[in-house]
């Protein structure tokens, strides 16, 4: 069987049972193909619960619209990041019918979202269709897997929702992320 697994924000080559991987360490932004990116992430606290962050930005860095979301209870690592990849694309879906593309730190996710399982159908897989069908408006959609260093944004974000809760900036971020977001810009700018 020959399985290419995409990682990084470029083209996977195989090599009959052996994938090459690339690895991204920094943002790096969508094609023009893709329109805008939106990177997604989630952030478990016991005694707090679970915190969900993302970023939407454009092929030059600029912020279309960052969120936070905080559940008051604990959810697996592997599930509260298929319900943070769920609630960005219902927000991003209000927001815009543009094309996009996502980025997500969690390889579980991004495994099981190439996978075609048939047959009796877990929480997380049915989270996972739930996905499937909210992206069918992007005539270009991809789920991208990117190292947590190219996720910055999305992993502050998902740790501000404990202390800032329920939010939705359009065009802006919230301050707290701001020399994040600088910082990606600028070495994305230093690696092309």
């Amino acid at each position: 069987m020959n399985v290419g697994v995409l990682i990084g924000d470029g083209p996977t080559k195989t090599d009959g049972q052996h994938a090459a991987v690339q690895h991204n360490i920094c943002w790096h932004p969508p094609s023009e193909e893709e329109g805008f990116k939106i990177n997604f992430a989630a952030a478990i606290k016991p005694g707090r619960g679970t915190g969900l962050g993302f970023v939407c930005r454009d092929f030059e860095g600029n912020i279309l619209a960052a969120a936070t979301k905080v559940f008051d209870y604990c959810l697996s690592p592997k599930l509260a990041e298929a319900v943070s990849m769920k609630w960005a694309l219902q927000v991003a879906r209000e927001l815009s019918s543009c094309d996009f593309c996502m980025a997500t730190d969690c390889l579980q996710l991004k495994l099981a979202w190439t996978r075609q399982k048939q047959g009796p159908h877990t929480y997380f897989e049915g989270l996972l269709e739930d996905c499937k069908l909210l992206s069918r408006n992007a005539s270009h959609f991809q789920l991208h897997f990117v190292k947590r260093s190219g996720n910055k944004v999305a992993d502050a974000l998902a740790n501000l929702a404990f202390d800032v809760p329920e939010n939705i900036w359009i065009e802006e971020a919230p301050h707290q992320v701001a020399s994040i977001i600088l910082s990606d810009v600028q070495t994305c700018e230093l690696n092309e």
